[in-house]
Protein backbone atom coordinates (compact mmCIF):
# COMPACT_ATOMS: atom_id res chain seq x y z
CA UNK A 1 0.00 0.00 0.00
CA UNK A 2 1.61 3.62 -0.91
CA UNK A 3 0.54 6.33 1.30
CA UNK A 4 0.99 9.90 1.06
CA UNK A 5 0.67 12.09 3.80
CA UNK A 6 0.92 15.95 3.85
CA UNK A 7 2.74 16.33 7.92
CA UNK A 8 4.80 14.83 10.03
CA UNK A 9 5.07 13.14 12.54
CA UNK A 10 2.52 10.61 12.27
CA UNK A 11 2.41 7.12 13.72
CA UNK A 12 1.77 4.08 11.80
CA UNK A 13 0.71 0.30 13.55
CA UNK A 14 1.38 -2.57 11.69
CA UNK A 15 -0.32 -5.88 13.45
CA UNK A 16 0.12 -8.68 11.58
CA UNK A 17 -2.14 -11.11 13.59
CA UNK A 18 -5.92 -9.87 14.98
CA UNK A 19 -8.12 -12.86 16.65
CA UNK A 20 -12.16 -10.81 16.97
CA UNK A 21 -14.16 -12.97 19.31
CA UNK A 22 -17.98 -13.41 18.90
CA UNK A 23 -19.03 -11.64 16.05
CA UNK A 24 -18.01 -13.60 12.86
CA UNK A 25 -15.29 -12.90 10.42
CA UNK A 26 -17.07 -11.83 7.09
CA UNK A 27 -19.59 -9.34 6.96
CA UNK A 28 -21.63 -12.02 5.00
CA UNK A 29 -24.24 -10.95 2.61
CA UNK A 30 -25.64 -7.16 2.76
CA UNK A 31 -28.87 -6.94 2.01
CA UNK A 32 -30.34 -3.44 0.84
CA UNK A 33 -34.08 -3.65 2.23
CA UNK A 34 -35.55 -3.33 -1.38
CA UNK A 35 -34.73 -6.07 -3.76
CA UNK A 36 -31.89 -7.76 -2.02
CA UNK A 37 -33.11 -11.66 -0.89
CA UNK A 38 -31.26 -15.60 -1.96
CA UNK A 39 -33.75 -17.88 -2.68
CA UNK A 40 -32.91 -21.52 -2.38
CA UNK A 41 -35.00 -23.79 -5.09
CA UNK A 42 -36.88 -26.48 -3.18
CA UNK A 43 -34.95 -29.69 -2.16
CA UNK A 44 -35.62 -32.45 -0.78
CA UNK A 45 -32.52 -31.92 1.53
CA UNK A 46 -34.29 -29.14 3.46
CA UNK A 47 -38.03 -28.66 2.72
CA UNK A 48 -39.31 -31.21 0.39
CA UNK A 49 -39.42 -33.61 3.52
CA UNK A 50 -41.32 -33.97 7.12
CA UNK A 51 -38.63 -32.39 9.47
CA UNK A 52 -38.46 -33.64 12.26
CA UNK A 53 -34.16 -33.22 12.13
CA UNK A 54 -32.92 -29.71 11.83
CA UNK A 55 -30.72 -26.88 13.09
CA UNK A 56 -30.81 -23.71 11.34
CA UNK A 57 -28.06 -20.68 12.58
CA UNK A 58 -26.73 -17.93 11.42
CA UNK A 59 -25.61 -14.14 11.77
CA UNK A 60 -27.41 -11.22 11.86
CA UNK A 61 -26.36 -7.44 11.72
CA UNK A 62 -29.71 -5.36 11.26
CA UNK A 63 -30.10 -1.47 10.29
CA UNK A 64 -33.43 -1.19 12.06
CA UNK A 65 -35.29 -3.51 14.37
CA UNK A 66 -38.55 -1.28 14.48
CA UNK A 67 -40.38 -2.77 10.98
CA UNK A 68 -40.76 -6.01 10.51
CA UNK A 69 -38.10 -7.92 8.34
CA UNK A 70 -37.90 -11.30 7.27
CA UNK A 71 -34.39 -12.98 7.77
CA UNK A 72 -35.40 -16.61 6.97
CA UNK A 73 -37.94 -18.41 5.91
CA UNK A 74 -39.14 -21.90 4.19
CA UNK A 75 -42.76 -22.67 3.38
CA UNK A 76 -45.68 -20.70 3.20
CA UNK A 77 -49.18 -20.34 5.24
CA UNK A 78 -48.93 -24.54 5.53
CA UNK A 79 -46.05 -25.61 6.44
CA UNK A 80 -43.08 -23.67 7.71
CA UNK A 81 -39.81 -22.81 9.76
CA UNK A 82 -39.45 -18.78 10.16
CA UNK A 83 -37.83 -16.10 11.38
CA UNK A 84 -38.06 -12.25 11.39
CA UNK A 85 -37.61 -9.49 13.51
CA UNK A 86 -39.90 -6.40 14.40
CA UNK A 87 -40.83 -4.33 17.44
CA UNK A 88 -37.21 -4.38 18.98
CA UNK A 89 -37.30 -8.40 18.89
CA UNK A 90 -36.34 -11.55 17.24
CA UNK A 91 -38.71 -14.10 16.82
CA UNK A 92 -38.40 -17.85 15.52
CA UNK A 93 -40.26 -20.94 15.40
CA UNK A 94 -42.58 -23.32 13.05
CA UNK A 95 -46.02 -24.39 12.97
CA UNK A 96 -47.59 -26.75 10.21
CA UNK A 97 -51.15 -27.09 9.26
CA UNK A 98 -51.66 -23.73 9.03
CA UNK A 99 -51.19 -23.29 12.62
CA UNK A 100 -55.12 -23.92 13.68
CA UNK A 101 -54.30 -25.97 17.00
CA UNK A 102 -51.63 -25.68 19.94
CA UNK A 103 -49.99 -28.90 18.97
CA UNK A 104 -49.24 -27.22 15.26
CA UNK A 105 -47.45 -24.25 16.34
CA UNK A 106 -44.33 -23.11 18.20
CA UNK A 107 -42.49 -19.43 18.40
CA UNK A 108 -40.09 -18.02 20.34
CA UNK A 109 -38.78 -14.09 21.04
CA UNK A 110 -36.25 -12.42 22.20
CA UNK A 111 -36.57 -10.00 25.39
CA UNK A 112 -35.93 -6.47 24.39
CA UNK A 113 -32.49 -5.47 24.21
CA UNK A 114 -31.35 -8.76 22.76
CA UNK A 115 -30.85 -7.45 19.90
CA UNK A 116 -29.48 -3.40 18.77
CA UNK A 117 -29.38 -1.95 15.39
CA UNK A 118 -25.42 -2.12 14.14
CA UNK A 119 -24.69 -5.11 16.79
CA UNK A 120 -24.37 -8.80 15.41
CA UNK A 121 -26.53 -11.69 17.44
CA UNK A 122 -26.35 -15.02 16.81
CA UNK A 123 -29.25 -17.19 16.33
CA UNK A 124 -29.90 -20.58 16.28
CA UNK A 125 -33.11 -22.70 16.09
CA UNK A 126 -32.87 -26.52 16.52
CA UNK A 127 -35.60 -29.26 16.16
CA UNK A 128 -35.00 -32.80 17.76
CA UNK A 129 -36.69 -36.20 17.17
CA UNK A 130 -36.63 -37.05 20.75
CA UNK A 131 -38.01 -39.74 22.93
CA UNK A 132 -39.99 -37.90 25.56
CA UNK A 133 -41.37 -35.86 24.29
CA UNK A 134 -41.79 -36.85 20.42
CA UNK A 135 -39.94 -33.97 18.97
CA UNK A 136 -38.59 -31.02 20.94
CA UNK A 137 -37.90 -27.23 19.59
CA UNK A 138 -34.93 -25.60 21.25
CA UNK A 139 -33.60 -22.05 20.68
CA UNK A 140 -30.26 -20.02 20.76
CA UNK A 141 -28.44 -16.40 20.80
CA UNK A 142 -25.18 -15.87 20.91
CA UNK A 143 -24.53 -19.82 21.44
CA UNK A 144 -26.70 -19.72 25.10
CA UNK A 145 -29.84 -21.70 24.90
CA UNK A 146 -32.67 -19.51 25.97
CA UNK A 147 -35.33 -21.78 25.84
CA UNK A 148 -36.70 -25.68 25.12
CA UNK A 149 -40.61 -26.41 24.53
CA UNK A 150 -42.06 -29.19 22.85
CA UNK A 151 -41.55 -29.58 19.03
CA UNK A 152 -43.84 -30.54 15.89
CA UNK A 153 -42.98 -32.39 13.04
CA UNK A 154 -42.80 -29.37 10.30
CA UNK A 155 -44.29 -31.79 7.42
CA UNK A 156 -43.33 -31.16 3.55
CA UNK A 157 -43.43 -27.21 2.48
CA UNK A 158 -42.89 -26.76 -1.11
CA UNK A 159 -42.55 -22.77 -2.01
CA UNK A 160 -38.37 -22.17 -2.00
CA UNK A 161 -36.57 -21.30 0.74
CA UNK A 162 -35.81 -17.10 1.34
CA UNK A 163 -32.96 -15.38 3.03
CA UNK A 164 -33.70 -11.89 3.28
CA UNK A 165 -37.19 -11.63 2.25
CA UNK A 166 -40.93 -13.12 2.80
CA UNK A 167 -40.96 -15.53 -0.29
CA UNK A 168 -44.10 -17.12 -0.09
CA UNK A 169 -47.78 -16.41 1.60
CA UNK A 170 -47.06 -16.50 5.24
CA UNK A 171 -48.65 -16.51 8.63
CA UNK A 172 -47.22 -14.38 11.87
CA UNK A 173 -47.94 -14.84 15.40
CA UNK A 174 -51.49 -12.35 15.82
CA UNK A 175 -50.32 -10.68 18.27
CA UNK A 176 -46.81 -9.48 19.32
CA UNK A 177 -47.63 -8.32 23.01
CA UNK A 178 -50.03 -11.00 24.22
CA UNK A 179 -50.11 -14.63 25.22
CA UNK A 180 -46.38 -14.97 25.40
CA UNK A 181 -45.17 -17.39 28.23
CA UNK A 182 -41.53 -17.15 30.13
CA UNK A 183 -38.96 -19.63 29.04
CA UNK A 184 -38.49 -22.96 30.49
CA UNK A 185 -34.55 -22.39 31.24
CA UNK A 186 -33.81 -20.14 34.05
CA UNK A 187 -32.45 -17.12 34.42
CA UNK A 188 -33.78 -16.65 30.23
CA UNK A 189 -36.30 -13.26 29.32
CA UNK A 190 -37.11 -14.64 26.65
CA UNK A 191 -40.68 -15.75 25.87
CA UNK A 192 -42.47 -18.73 24.13
CA UNK A 193 -45.75 -18.24 22.00
CA UNK A 194 -48.36 -21.19 20.75
CA UNK A 195 -51.29 -18.69 20.23
CA UNK A 196 -53.34 -17.76 17.00
CA UNK A 197 -51.91 -16.61 14.16
CA UNK A 198 -52.32 -14.07 11.10
CA UNK A 199 -53.89 -14.98 8.05
CA UNK A 200 -51.76 -15.14 4.88
CA UNK A 201 -49.76 -12.37 3.52
CA UNK A 202 -47.17 -12.20 0.77
CA UNK A 203 -45.74 -8.82 1.55
CA UNK A 204 -41.74 -9.32 1.27
CA UNK A 205 -41.09 -7.76 4.66
CA UNK A 206 -37.63 -7.68 2.92
CA UNK A 207 -34.47 -7.27 5.67
CA UNK A 208 -31.61 -4.12 5.65
CA UNK A 209 -28.25 -5.65 6.75
CA UNK A 210 -26.16 -8.12 7.14
CA UNK A 211 -26.64 -12.00 7.17
CA UNK A 212 -23.47 -14.00 7.92
CA UNK A 213 -22.55 -17.82 8.02
CA UNK A 214 -25.66 -19.08 7.70
CA UNK A 215 -25.80 -23.03 7.87
CA UNK A 216 -28.97 -25.88 7.69
CA UNK A 217 -28.02 -29.14 9.04
CA UNK A 218 -30.71 -31.68 9.23
CA UNK A 219 -29.55 -33.33 12.60
CA UNK A 220 -29.79 -31.14 15.91
CA UNK A 221 -26.63 -29.55 17.05
CA UNK A 222 -25.98 -29.39 20.62
CA UNK A 223 -25.22 -26.37 22.33
CA UNK A 224 -21.10 -26.62 22.73
CA UNK A 225 -21.39 -27.50 18.59
CA UNK A 226 -23.06 -24.36 17.94
CA UNK A 227 -20.85 -22.16 20.48
CA UNK A 228 -17.85 -23.27 19.82
CA UNK A 229 -18.71 -22.78 15.83
CA UNK A 230 -20.34 -19.77 15.79
CA UNK A 231 -17.72 -17.61 14.39
CA UNK A 232 -16.07 -20.05 12.00
CA UNK A 233 -17.00 -20.98 8.44
CA UNK A 234 -17.61 -24.12 7.81
CA UNK A 235 -18.67 -26.08 4.40
CA UNK A 236 -18.45 -29.45 5.30
CA UNK A 237 -19.88 -31.12 8.48
CA UNK A 238 -22.46 -34.34 9.76
CA UNK A 239 -26.12 -33.74 7.77
CA UNK A 240 -24.48 -30.34 6.51
CA UNK A 241 -26.31 -29.65 3.72
CA UNK A 242 -26.52 -25.52 3.34
CA UNK A 243 -23.68 -23.15 4.09
CA UNK A 244 -23.10 -19.38 3.08
CA UNK A 245 -20.49 -18.14 1.62
CA UNK A 246 -20.63 -14.34 0.91
CA UNK A 247 -23.96 -13.66 -0.90
CA UNK A 248 -24.05 -17.41 -2.17
CA UNK A 249 -25.79 -20.12 -0.81
CA UNK A 250 -24.32 -23.28 -1.45
CA UNK A 251 -26.55 -26.41 -0.97
CA UNK A 252 -27.70 -30.26 -1.69
CA UNK A 253 -29.65 -30.03 -4.55
CA UNK A 254 -33.01 -31.96 -4.86
CA UNK A 255 -31.88 -35.50 -5.06
CA UNK A 256 -28.34 -34.84 -4.84
CA UNK A 257 -26.30 -36.64 -2.05
CA UNK A 258 -23.32 -33.31 -1.67
CA UNK A 259 -23.38 -29.57 -1.73
CA UNK A 260 -22.72 -29.12 -5.16
CA UNK A 261 -25.82 -26.42 -6.13
CA UNK A 262 -25.19 -22.62 -5.62
CA UNK A 263 -28.11 -20.19 -5.16
CA UNK A 264 -26.93 -16.28 -5.31
CA UNK A 265 -28.45 -12.94 -4.58
CA UNK A 266 -30.61 -11.55 -6.37
CA UNK A 267 -29.41 -9.72 -9.46
CA UNK A 268 -25.68 -10.19 -8.37
CA UNK A 269 -24.59 -12.58 -10.89
CA UNK A 270 -24.26 -10.05 -13.57
CA UNK A 271 -21.33 -8.23 -14.20
CA UNK A 272 -21.18 -4.45 -14.88
CA UNK A 273 -18.22 -3.17 -16.80
CA UNK A 274 -16.81 0.60 -17.51
CA UNK A 275 -16.63 2.20 -20.51
CA UNK A 276 -16.27 5.80 -19.64
CA UNK A 277 -17.85 6.73 -22.62
CA UNK A 278 -19.36 10.36 -21.19
CA UNK A 279 -18.00 11.32 -17.76
CA UNK A 280 -15.72 10.53 -14.49
CA UNK A 281 -19.11 9.73 -12.49
CA UNK A 282 -19.32 6.23 -11.66
CA UNK A 283 -23.10 6.83 -11.11
CA UNK A 284 -23.94 7.64 -14.92
CA UNK A 285 -25.29 4.55 -16.00
CA UNK A 286 -23.84 5.94 -19.78
CA UNK A 287 -20.72 5.12 -18.53
CA UNK A 288 -21.30 1.33 -18.84
CA UNK A 289 -21.99 -1.23 -21.20
CA UNK A 290 -25.10 -1.62 -21.92
CA UNK A 291 -25.43 1.63 -20.40
CA UNK A 292 -26.73 0.08 -17.42
CA UNK A 293 -25.09 1.31 -13.82
CA UNK A 294 -24.13 -1.01 -11.01
CA UNK A 295 -26.76 -0.78 -8.17
CA UNK A 296 -24.55 0.94 -5.38
CA UNK A 297 -26.95 -0.79 -2.88
CA UNK A 298 -26.17 -4.23 -3.96
CA UNK A 299 -22.82 -6.51 -4.06
CA UNK A 300 -22.70 -7.22 -7.38
CA UNK A 301 -19.82 -7.75 -10.28
CA UNK A 302 -17.52 -5.25 -11.40
CA UNK A 303 -15.39 -4.46 -13.47
CA UNK A 304 -13.22 -1.02 -14.30
CA UNK A 305 -11.57 -1.27 -17.53
CA UNK A 306 -9.24 1.79 -19.00
CA UNK A 307 -11.15 4.11 -21.40
CA UNK A 308 -10.59 7.27 -21.78
CA UNK A 309 -12.05 8.40 -18.20
CA UNK A 310 -11.63 6.96 -14.99
CA UNK A 311 -14.22 6.47 -12.48
CA UNK A 312 -14.79 9.03 -9.38
CA UNK A 313 -16.88 8.45 -6.54
CA UNK A 314 -18.35 10.50 -4.78
CA UNK A 315 -21.14 8.47 -2.77
CA UNK A 316 -21.02 5.48 -0.42
CA UNK A 317 -20.66 2.46 -2.62
CA UNK A 318 -21.54 -1.04 -2.69
CA UNK A 319 -19.31 -3.75 -4.92
CA UNK A 320 -19.38 -7.32 -4.48
CA UNK A 321 -16.64 -8.37 -6.48
CA UNK A 322 -14.15 -5.65 -8.33
CA UNK A 323 -11.32 -6.07 -10.32
CA UNK A 324 -9.49 -2.84 -11.37
CA UNK A 325 -7.73 -3.28 -14.62
CA UNK A 326 -4.46 -1.80 -15.41
CA UNK A 327 -4.23 1.55 -16.98
CA UNK A 328 -6.87 2.87 -14.81
CA UNK A 329 -7.40 5.07 -11.89
CA UNK A 330 -10.41 4.85 -9.67
CA UNK A 331 -10.79 8.10 -7.38
CA UNK A 332 -12.35 7.60 -3.94
CA UNK A 333 -13.67 11.70 -3.19
CA UNK A 334 -13.99 13.01 0.63
CA UNK A 335 -17.19 12.02 1.86
CA UNK A 336 -17.46 9.33 -0.14
CA UNK A 337 -16.47 5.10 0.28
CA UNK A 338 -15.57 2.11 -1.92
CA UNK A 339 -17.15 -1.18 0.20
CA UNK A 340 -15.76 -3.93 -1.59
CA UNK A 341 -17.17 -6.77 0.16
CA UNK A 342 -15.52 -10.82 -1.21
CA UNK A 343 -12.85 -10.33 -4.10
CA UNK A 344 -10.71 -7.04 -4.81
CA UNK A 345 -8.48 -7.47 -7.49
CA UNK A 346 -6.37 -4.22 -8.37
CA UNK A 347 -3.90 -3.65 -11.28
CA UNK A 348 -4.08 -0.60 -12.09
CA UNK A 349 -4.71 2.41 -9.27
CA UNK A 350 -6.86 3.12 -6.37
CA UNK A 351 -6.34 6.24 -4.75
CA UNK A 352 -8.18 7.47 -1.80
CA UNK A 353 -8.83 11.27 -1.18
CA UNK A 354 -8.47 12.70 2.10
CA UNK A 355 -11.52 12.16 4.02
CA UNK A 356 -12.78 9.24 1.31
CA UNK A 357 -12.84 5.22 2.44
CA UNK A 358 -11.88 1.93 1.24
CA UNK A 359 -13.45 -0.48 2.94
CA UNK A 360 -12.35 -4.38 2.08
CA UNK A 361 -15.24 -6.33 4.14
CA UNK A 362 -13.42 -10.04 3.56
CA UNK A 363 -11.52 -12.30 5.67
CA UNK A 364 -11.69 -15.37 3.81
CA UNK A 365 -9.79 -14.01 0.79
CA UNK A 366 -6.41 -11.58 -0.24
CA UNK A 367 -6.80 -8.56 -1.94
CA UNK A 368 -5.00 -9.55 -5.42
CA UNK A 369 -3.39 -7.98 -7.92
CA UNK A 370 -0.10 -5.81 -8.77
CA UNK A 371 -1.34 -2.58 -8.44
CA UNK A 372 -1.06 0.55 -6.40
CA UNK A 373 -2.97 1.98 -3.59
CA UNK A 374 -2.72 5.76 -2.98
CA UNK A 375 -3.77 6.83 0.70
CA UNK A 376 -4.00 10.19 1.41
CA UNK A 377 -4.33 11.83 4.70
CA UNK A 378 -3.93 15.02 5.65
CA UNK A 379 -2.49 14.81 9.51
CA UNK A 380 -2.99 18.14 11.79
CA UNK A 381 -0.11 19.99 13.61
CA UNK A 382 -0.02 18.80 17.36
CA UNK A 383 1.49 21.35 19.75
CA UNK A 384 2.84 18.79 22.24
CA UNK A 385 4.71 15.40 22.03
CA UNK A 386 1.72 12.89 23.36
CA UNK A 387 -0.15 12.34 20.05
CA UNK A 388 -0.94 10.11 17.06
CA UNK A 389 -2.88 9.96 14.29
CA UNK A 390 -5.19 7.06 13.01
CA UNK A 391 -4.56 6.29 9.56
CA UNK A 392 -6.66 3.07 8.56
CA UNK A 393 -7.56 -0.24 10.01
CA UNK A 394 -4.66 -2.59 10.69
CA UNK A 395 -2.66 -4.13 7.82
CA UNK A 396 -1.68 -7.59 7.41
CA UNK A 397 2.31 -8.13 6.95
CA UNK A 398 2.34 -9.46 3.50
CA UNK A 399 5.92 -10.15 1.46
Amino acid sequence: MKIIKNHFPFLLLFITHIVMAQIPCTSGFSANGTNDYITIPNTDAINLQNTRNRTIEFWFKPSDITTRQVLFEEGAQVNTILFFIEDGRVYAGGYRNNANSNANRRFFRSAIGDIEVDKWTHITLTLEDTATPDLTFKWFLDGVEKDSQNGLQINTHSGDIAVGRNGGNMRFPSSLTNNWTASSVGGSTTETYNSGFTGQTGTDYNFEGNISLLRIWNIARTQPQIDTNKSTFLNTGTSLVAYQDGDEIKYEANNATTIVASAGANGNDKTYIWNGNSSSSYLNRTNWGGNESPDITKTQRVIINSSSTDPILTAEVKVGRLTVNSGVEVIVENGATLNVFYELTNNGVITVEDGGALIFHSCNTTIAGSGTFNIKRQTPTYAGNDFYSYWSSPLVESD
